[in-house]
């Protein structure tokens, strides 16, 4: 009996990966300026993104685009319409909350000027949330640049993702390219000719290992019109509103309103796709109306039969019968007492 019991534990337990894992395709995601239209993604995806449990380590770029521009009133992840882009946002998340919550948790990691802190406050928090989450995500600031080398930074960034990767193999890490400044910033915070050969080559590795890539470099560098904006110097800046462009960015490099909301927009496109969404399959199909009957024998179609979603089942079968603290999901705090009955 004992032993049935804990091969049940087994199956149910492998059961949960599949839910987990089988979300995102084998193959590598791009987000980047071409997917900043989050009114296309159909809301049912939206939900179904929603139901991540996710941690987003950074600093400032990164509270701009949770929280919204540096005056906190617009363009964020918090300053979407509601109810269509209603997500739970909670700073410093901690496991309890995850057990009972799907959402976007944040916490600042690191210091800003020391790259090496901010991968290493990362790890740290991994080894506290990796059980948990679904979905991790860690970027570095344009001011890391200032003081190290870009292919030192490249280096510390893929050996931990690569490291982290393999250490939780049921979590969803997602790569970014480094924020840009706007043109010729100010002394002390590097330079875009720096961040740009850095993103070339963060852009190389991701798409030559099936990586999930969140390119804010170039959402922020596309102008509402799609231009590049781009000199023979820096090569891609954040878009300031210099030689026509729009202007994304208040300050050296942190997002204005209208920046922060492009960011977040791809946010939302970044989890969609993550959550299963192909923006380039089959539209759905519409139903047509059932024709009225006539004197004359009018074959009809036949309704293509609906089958049941496989994963849909087997989340609700699982919940019915192994939800033992009750929060609506299952999860490996629903067999901790099972597990040390035996």
């Amino acid at each position: 009996m004992i032993k049935t019991k804990l091969i049940l534990i087994l199956v149910i337990w492998l059961s949960l990966l599949f839910l987990t894992t089988s979300r995102v395709a084998a193959q590598s995601v791009l987000v980047n300026h071409e997917n900043v239209n989050a009114d296309i993604i159909p809301e049912s995806w939206l939900d179904e993104a929603r139901k991540f449990d996710i941690f987003f380590g950074h600093q400032s770029v990164g509270q701009v685009i949770t929280y919204g521009d540096d005056t906190g009133s617009a363009g964020g992840l918090e300053d979407l319409p509601r109810p269509r882009y209603e997500i739970s946002i909670v700073n410093n998340p901690t496991l309890a909350w995850y057990s009972n919550n799907n959402g976007w948790g944040e916490s600042l990691i690191g210091a800003n000027f020391d790259p090496q802190s901010k991968v290493n406050a990362f790890s740290a928090q991994m080894q506290v949330l990796g059980s948990q989450v679904d979905i991790a995500i860690m970027k570095f600031c344009y001011v890391d640049f200032a003081n190290v080398a870009f292919n030192d930074i490249y280096n510390m960034y893929v050996n931990t993702m690569e490291s982290l990767e393999n250490n939780y193999p049921g979590v969803i890490f997602v790569w970014w390219t480094a924020p840009l400044t706007r043109s010729n910033p100010s002394s002390g915070y590097g330079n875009n000719a720096d961040r740009y050969s850095y993103n070339q080559m963060i852009r190389s590795y991701a798409a030559s290992h099936n990586k999930i890539l969140f390119d804010v470099a170039d959402i922020e560098s596309h102008d509402l019109s799609g231009d590049y904006c781009y000199n023979t110097v820096e090569r891609e800046f954040f878009c300031d509103g210099s030689s026509g462009y729009d202007n994304f960015v208040g300050g050296t490099g942190h997002p204005n309103a209208l920046g922060a909301e492009r960011l977040s927009r791809s946010i939302w496109w970044l989890l969609a796709r993550l959550a299963g969404w192909n923006p380039d399959g089959p539209p759905p199909v519409t139903p047509t109306s059932t024709p009225a009957p006539t004197l004359t024998s009018t074959p009809t179609n036949t309704p293509t039969p609906v089958y049941p979603n496989f994963r849909q089942l087997l989340a609700s079968w699982l919940t019915s019968n192994y939800d033992q603290n009750a929060d609506a999901k299952v999860n490996s705090f629903d067999f901790a007492s099972p597990l040390l009955a035996y």
